[in-house]
């Protein structure tokens, strides 16, 4: 009996490992309690009177805020993008990008890649000095203003062999029927080393000889067929299109036009090019690969550069 109390008291007191422990056998370690750490308490959000959060889906208020919270509104504004959407009445280029965030995180992307292409889009392209020396008049185009009107000057330099450019076509034309002035110009580059780029570039510019309407049916035609695209389906594209044959092919081999492309080529350059499609507005980058909604809002963001801002 005092055997077994003796044996219970080492037990409770936690010793029945080392009285159990054969002599010169390490003794086992002691099992540490498990400590629950508290609960972490988020911080509240943000109060953004004239962007309120209840107006976003549910999943994307917090990183909203918190890229709001870390964002500049504009490029030499002093305060953060929440300051300015925490007025009542914030300003126009606040609401614009209050809205690119807004669609971005809605439309699934994760807080860290949205911040990523926000700054790409403002820090590193709305806010980019202008590139000098980029004349472009002479090279395809198109505009949903009367000429002389003041218009959003968009350029895309692309490769008809670039399957990215082919994909950013759809991304662009809804640009012409909206309500935003702008100006479209296009400018066919050779990227790599294809032979058919360059013909494909060439032989688009001589169908610009023949009219906007031409030109723009045979660009898409060229970039909805790139994949077997060769010298025989050119000239079956120039000829579904209505393209006059005879003057297309002389104007193919005019030095003029093979000038005029290698001036795109240098034009690019200069432009900062380093892959297709590479697009200007108002001469700084996009920054990123085109889509309806990322282009909008630059284009949105240009006709409001220096209007009023927030902090005045």
């Amino acid at each position: 009996m005092r055997l077994i109390l003796a044996c219970s008291l080492v037990t409770l007191l936690g010793c029945d490992q080392q009285a159990n422990t054969p002599v010169g056998a390490k003794p086992k370690a002691a099992v540490k309690p498990l400590v629950l750490s508290p609960p972490k308490v988020e911080a509240p959000l943000a109060d953004l009177a004239g962007f309120p959060l209840k107006n976003l889906a549910p999943a994307a208020r917090r990183p909203f805020a918190e890229i709001a919270q870390e964002e500049l509104c504009g490029c030499d504004n002093p305060r953060t993008l929440a300051g300015c959407l925490a007025k009542k009445s914030p300003c126009d280029q606040a609401l614009v990008l209050g809205g690119l965030l807004k669609g971005m995180l809605e439309a699934g992307v994760s807080r860290a890649q949205t911040q990523l292409l926000f700054s790409r889009l403002i820090t590193d392209g709305m806010c980019a000095d202008q590139a000098e020396g980029i004349n472009v008049l002479e090279y395809p185009s198109k505009s949903n203003v009367p000429p002389g009107q003041p218009a959003v000057e968009v350029i895309e330099f692309a490769d008809f062999m670039c399957s990215h450019c082919a994909q950013a076509v759809e991304q662009f034309k809804p640009l012409i029927n909206s309500s935003l002035p702008v100006r479209m110009y296009f400018v066919p580059v050779q990227l790599g080393g294809s032979e058919i780029s360059a013909k494909a570039a060439i032989a688009a510019l001589a169908a610009w000889r023949q009219g906007a309407t031409a030109f723009w049916a045979f660009h898409d035609k060229v970039f909805e067929q790139q994949l077997e695209m060769n010298e025989a389906k050119l000239v079956a594209v120039a000829t579904q299109v209505g393209l006059d044959i005879p003057r297309w092919q002389r104007d193919r081999i005019d030095p003029a036009l093979k000038a005029l492309f290698k001036q795109g080529q240098a034009l690019g350059q200069r432009a900062g090019l380093q892959g297709t499609p590479y697009v200007l507005i108002n001469g700084r980058s996009l920054n990123s690969s085109p889509t309806t909604t990322d282009l909008a809002a630059r284009i949105q963001l240009e006709m409001l550069r220096h209007r009023k801002e927030c902090e005045q």
